[in-house]
């Protein structure tokens, strides 16, 4: 059974080489040995907390979890999801993204709605992370997923994550849409 779980705990380490660091020294990564992994590994994880945060669709949806020194020791410790309907229906892009572009929608009530609630999900998605912002500080990896018209709602000035954020990763799955649900699914997944 030993010897099992060291398989496994080794293809895991293999698996996640990359979140240790970045893509750029991967290929010093391949001298290391399992071992020094591992020690990195749990140094990384003793203190460490990840982030998953997700918005599209006037969607955000965020968690933080706590990252166990003993594998797979996870816990979610902080959760939010909101959903204002920004986009319409069957076309992808919020409205603010659409009238920056211009367009004949820009002036149809249901814009001005989609407007409205735009505005209150930055407002609202600002709050969250400047309220989580100690928390933010503490993690060790940011996993975010923001399609491109999107990106403005957690990037924004005041924001306490900007977006040259070196523990920034991009969520390399698909994603269906923002909830507490999707957002620990990605983080099992990843983690």
């Amino acid at each position: 059974h030993h010897h099992h779980h060291n398989f496994s705990m080794q293809r895991w380490l293999s698996m996640h080489a990359s979140v240790l660091r970045d893509p750029r020294d991967r290929a010093a990564l391949r001298g290391e040995d399992l071992k020094s992994i591992r020690e990195k590994l749990k140094h990384l994880s003793s203190h460490s907390g990840w982030a998953v945060l997700m918005v599209s669709g006037g969607r955000f949806s965020g968690a933080i979890f706590k990252v166990g020194a003993e594998w797979p020791l996870c816990e979610c410790t902080h959760h939010k999801s909101i959903a204002r309907y920004t986009t319409r229906r069957k076309q992808g892009g919020s409205q603010a993204a659409r009238d920056s572009v211009g367009g004949q929608y820009t002036s149809s009530a249901g814009a001005s709605i989609r407007r409205h609630n735009e505005t209150k999900l930055k407002e609202e998605v600002l709050e969250i992370l400047t309220s989580w912002s100690d928390v933010l500080a503490d993690c060790q990896r940011l996993f975010i997923y923001a399609p491109s018209l999107n990106r403005h709602i957690i990037f924004q000035p005041s924001s306490p994550i900007q977006k040259n954020d070196s523990r920034i990763r991009s969520v390399p799955l698909s994603v269906s849409r923002p909830t507490t649900e999707e957002a620990k699914r990605v983080f099992y997944t990843l983690a």
